[in-house]
């Protein structure tokens, strides 16, 4: 597919979270592309320098994957601060 066709769907600091959410898009059978997860996988500290990794979908399928990965949010999964 060419490069022109990708629309970024989202930007994470880590390799899990973006791995979280292409695993919910290809459940739905959508493309996903994940850029710079080898890179920020070995240093996820060098995240911010590089600008996130990077979940792409191709341009017909960003509207329903971002419905998609609003549904299931993951925030929920984050450590509460309540005991």
């Amino acid at each position: 597919m060419e490069p022109e066709n990708w629309v970024i769907i989202g930007k994470y600091n880590f390799v899990h979270e973006a791995d979280l959410h292409a695993a919910i898009l290809g459940t739905e059978d959508i493309e996903c592309l994940i850029e710079d997860e080898h890179t920020l996988g070995w240093n996820p500290l060098c995240s911010v320098a590089f600008g996130g990794i990077t979940l792409k979908v191709c341009r017909e399928d960003a509207e329903r994957a971002a419905e998609l990965l609003k549904a299931n949010d993951l925030s929920s999964l984050s450590p509460s601060s309540e005991s």
